[in-house]
C-alpha cells in the first residue's frame, strides 16, 4: 500500500476495517523482482526511516511502521 495513515482507514457498513486509496501501491516482489522498493513515496509523517534514508525497502515493511504510527496517534 505504502501510504497507511488515518486518512485510508475507513469503516464498511458491518463495522469491518478497508483500506482505500491505492495510487501508491506497488507488487510485493518490487519492480524489479527483488522484494524491494527503492521510490520514496507516501505521507511524510508515516514513512518508515528507511524510506526517509532513501534506502532499499520492504513495502510491507513500512506499512507495519505506518499502521504502528497510525495506531499510536488514535492511542494518543
Amino acid at each position: 500500500h505504502r501510504d497507511i495513515k488515518p486518512d485510508n482507514i475507513v469503516l464498511d457498513q458491518n463495522m469491518h476495517i478497508k483500506l482505500i486509496d491505492f495510487g501508491l501501491a506497488a507488487p510485493i516482489e518490487g519492480h524489479d523482482g527483488s522484494g524491494m522498493l527503492h521510490t520514496s513515496c507516501g505521507t511524510l509523517k508515516y514513512m518508515a526511516p528507511e524510506q526517509h534514508l532513501l534506502r532499499p525497502y520492504a513495502g510491507e515493511k513500512v506499512d507495519v511502521f505506518a499502521l504502528g504510527v497510525t495506531l499510536f496517534m488514535m492511542y494518543t
